[in-house]
């Protein structure tokens, strides 16, 4: 396999199916659940050229751009996502223009091959490479970056920034791929968030319009037409409160969160997950007090002076860590619940499921031999899944780097615990890539991550830092990898090029992601503090810093063992247990009554994101999901089968653009300072801002005397 590859080099008499053959053809069963979702394919073409020269330039800076931006706003409150559809939305003029302008001039390389500077029409394959390459990147990794760096105190340096971050990427990879026969493979693992990526780009490139130009009773209006419509309305109004409340939950205020991060985007996700996530709206906080009702001042029991683990007599001295209601019952509770929910769920409900994966990868290996030696022989071309050893090699690779970096650097996780957060990672990413790849949504298990951390290596929060990074941020990445093969899939793309595309955004996007990110840390006056300009606060940074210091300092065993009482906490894993067993009777005897659509992992795993998230996201969520999910398929099914997933992407990429353009034109170039008056002011005087309790603790007195 070489980085270039050109139309004219590929025989199509010669090529044979591979049973492993990843493509959707005409009779594909996968190609029937994009033509039910609205979205026109067509015939593959194998003479199509993936890896060109314009691929790699167009593809390698657009990831060095997005996983930059991306790092930058994660630091950022409300924060915005350069997602997919806006990759797939800038890279589509850019790769026109080149096909119209760069001269089609045959360059040789010798023995090492040759490429062509214009190999021809920027396709759709090659268009879906810009997003996989760089899809990779999630916010987690610079998240836990900034806590180390700016909340502890404790700076690394480059080494070992890139070093754990390519790690961390490289093993989700690993997982996404030995995995694939059971996360992307499978026919009913539909992947809904990546039908509006797919939707998109056979929009822009006109391709499969007959599947949806023959419904009657639609608007007379192209899909193409209609994503430009939408996307203007959005892009030309970013400074609107209505229209990026209904359009830019991308930003923080609206109501469509179509994005591929933590917030679900039900407008393409179906009802029964919607309504499964609805909760109850409540006053929230993601700091953690002391008991005289006081954020906890974490420098007096833990910090570079005590070798960043507890100081247990500073902290006897001080203060027990008190949690709002919502934090401890939605991020603890019910992460416990939907910790043992999801694997009751798993034996009754998917069994059948985990049982075929596991005999087609045992297949699978038991005849790789076989398969080599077919794909070898003369006159046969295979369009041939990714080699078992490919992963193994990358998987050594990952492990390498992983125990390199925590025990060259210090950080106090040993190369024990690195095994154990991959054991945890192994165990547990199947589980969750069944319900991401049927719902949209991500179970965490964070706070069990946290907990092991906290038992093995108690009173170290490095430790825990880091044991939550190998062993649940891992899965995450993985669940990106296995969406991004998936998208592939649907696309015709050979697996073995989305293998190589895939590995150089890795190293792209965390060259990237760390440059920006040091950049941002120390160039950013007031960075992850309240008073940082343009909304630089570090929530997600604050909130991860918040559960270290309770799992990783104070530790499971004191948290659970103080007087406050949150050894009834526990109770939720009971709960979450026997939740599901009368949920699957119900649903095995009334299998056509609205049991069969209760997701019970899903209902307790949707409320796992407050905080940060309020009740005012959960809501607008709620809304957006009955409104298309539901009410619009039901009642106007044929506008939904044209338009849905094309105004998804239309309205994704409208927010964002438009978020980019405001904050480097208005808020980075200091064009904002002059935009100050009583509207801009007056919210910051309420009590809403300012998070005032309802009870404040007398002067000299506290919780717990």
């Amino acid at each position: 396999m070489t980085m270039f590859d050109s139309a004219d080099e590929v025989d199509v008499k010669n090529i044979q199916p591979s049973e492993n053959d990843s493509y959707p053809d005409k009779n594909d069963s996968h190609s029937d659940i994009l033509r039910a979702a609205g979205i026109g394919i067509h015939e593959d073409d194998p003479t199509e050229a993936v890896l060109t020269l314009r691929m790699w330039i167009l593809g390698i800076g657009f990831c060095i751009v997005a996983s930059g931006l991306n790092t930058l706003y994660t630091l950022r409150n409300p924060s915005i996502t350069i997602s997919s559809s806006v990759v797939l939305l800038v890279a589509y003029p850019v790769g026109k223009l080149w096909e119209k302008v760069v001269p089609s001039w045959h360059v040789s390389l010798g023995s090492l091959g040759s490429f062509n500077l214009n190999p021809g029409p920027f396709n759709q394959k090659v268009s879906i490479t810009q997003p996989i390459r760089w899809d990779v990147y999630v916010r987690l990794g610079a998240d836990v970056l900034t806590e180390q760096q700016m909340f502890y105190g404790y700076s690394a340096g480059w080494g070992f920034q890139i070093l754990i971050t390519m790690a961390t990427f490289v093993t989700g990879f690993c997982l996404a791929g030995f995995l694939r026969p059971l996360v992307v493979t499978p026919r009913e693992l539909i992947w809904p968030g990546v039908l509006s990526s797919t939707a998109l780009a056979t929009t822009l490139h006109g391709l499969g319009q007959r599947d949806v130009s023959r419904i009657h009773g639609a608007w007379r209006i192209s899909r193409y037409v209609f994503f430009n419509t939408v996307f203007l309305i959005a892009f030309c109004c970013p400074r609107n409160k209505i229209v990026n409340q209904l359009f830019g939950m991308k930003s923080g205020m609206g109501l469509l969160p179509l994005t591929f991060d933590c917030e679900a985007s039900f407008a393409y996700t179906t009802i029964s997950n919607a309504t499964n996530l609805i909760t109850r709206e409540s006053d929230l906080s993601s700091s953690v007090y002391d008991n005289t009702g006081a954020v906890y001042n974490v420098s007096r029991v833990v910090g570079q002076t005590t070798g960043f683990e507890l100081d247990t007599p500073a902290y006897e001295a001080y203060s027990a860590i008190y949690l709002p209601i919502t934090y401890g019952l939605n991020m603890f509770g019910l992460s416990f619940a939907t910790l043992s929910s999801l694997i009751v769920w798993i034996c009754l409900e998917k069994r059948h499921v985990m049982s075929t994966a596991v005999h087609r990868i045992l297949h699978c290996i038991k005849n790789y031999p076989r398969m080599i030696k077919r794909r070898s022989a003369p006159g046969k071309t295979t369009a041939s899944d990714v080699p078992f050893r490919w992963y193994a090699i990358a998987c050594v690779l990952a492990l390498f780097l992983s125990i390199f970096s925590v025990e060259f650097w210090e950080v106090e996780l040993r190369w024990y615990g690195v095994l154990l957060a991959w054991a945890v990672a192994f165990a547990f990413f199947g589980p969750l890539a069944l319900v991401y790849a049927t719902s949209n949504l991500k179970i965490n298990i964070d706070i069990f991550c946290r907990i092991i951390a906290g038992f093995v290596f108690e009173g170290k929060v490095l430790a825990n830092i880091w044991f939550f990074d190998l062993g649940y941020i891992t899965t995450i990445k993985g669940l990106y990898s296995a969406q991004d093969m998936k998208l592939a899939h649907y696309c015709n793309i050979p697996p073995q090029k989305v293998f190589l595309v895939q590995c150089v955004g890795m190293v792209a996007g965390t060259l990237s992601s760390v440059s920006v990110l040091n950049w941002a840390l120390g160039g950013i006056s007031g960075v992850c503090t309240s008073e940082a300009p343009n909304g630089f606060s570090c929530p997600y940074s604050r909130t991860h810093f918040n559960t270290s210091l309770i799992w990783g300092a104070v530790g499971p065993q004191r948290f659970f063992n103080n007087h406050i009482g949150y050894r009834a906490l526990l109770y939720f894993f009971i709960l979450g247990a026997v939740l599901p067993i009368p949920v699957h009777v119900l649903k095995r005897k009334y299998p056509s009554s609205l049991w069969s659509r209760v997701h019970v992992p899903l209902f307790l795993g949707g409320l796992n994101y407050l905080p940060p998230a309020t009740g005012m996201n959960y809501g607008s969520w709620a809304l957006v999901g009955l409104t298309f999910g539901y009410v619009v398929k039901k009642y106007v099914h044929v506008w939904w089968y044209k338009f849905n997933f094309v105004l998804s992407a239309a309205l994704d990429s409208s927010v964002s653009v438009a978020g980019v353009v405001i904050f480097f034109a208005v808020f980075y170039s200091g064009a904002s300072s002059g935009f100050s008056w009583w509207g801009t002011e007056i919210y910051k005087q309420t009590c809403d801002w300012k998070g005032c309790p309802y009870l404040s603790v007398p002067d000299g007195q506290t919780f717990d005397k």
